[in-house]
């Protein structure tokens, strides 16, 4: 009976670990800045940026643009993305590199701007279809409606 009574309280001290280490890791995900939507964080399609100090992530490049055209994303700065060949931890500033849409590459929530380094847009566009790729810039709100 003791052995029991042990088993059971053990077993118990383990099922409230793990519901504990699950809450602390489900609380300290972060969320999109824009929809609300956890962040992967081995996603390759993660951006973000900073306003006021204070760092913001993204879901996807989408609403990383959506954001930026937004009275919260005046004063947007340093935003990054995840380039589609590079490593997936590496953050690439988003000026450094040109975006794809219309590939066969979705995202999270569907069509998304594919970041692709420079040097590597047409290999992009071989292996993935897709129109001519964008600079940073260039990426309007009349093309992120279209997606």
């Amino acid at each position: 009976m003791h052995s029991d009574s042990r088993r059971r309280a053990l077993g118990a001290l383990l099922v409230s670990t793990v519901m504990m280490a699950c809450k602390s890791r489900a609380s300290s995900a972060q969320r999109c800045a824009l929809c609300g939507m956890r962040v992967a964080p081995d996603s390759r399609f993660r951006a973000g940026a900073t306003k006021d100090g204070r760092a913001l992530s993204f879901d996807a490049p989408r609403c990383l643009f959506q954001y930026r055209s937004t009275a919260a994303g005046r004063g947007l700065s340093d935003p990054w993305v995840i380039e589609h060949y590079g490593p997936g931890e590496l953050r690439t500033p988003a000026r450094a590199v040109r975006y794809v849409r219309a590939s066969d590459v979705r995202g999270p929530m569907g069509p998304d701007l594919v970041p692709v380094a420079p040097g590597s847009v047409d290999r992009f566009r071989r292996d993935h279809g897709g129109l001519p790729a964008l600079e940073f810039d260039a990426v309007t709100d009349e093309i992120v409606r279209g997606l």
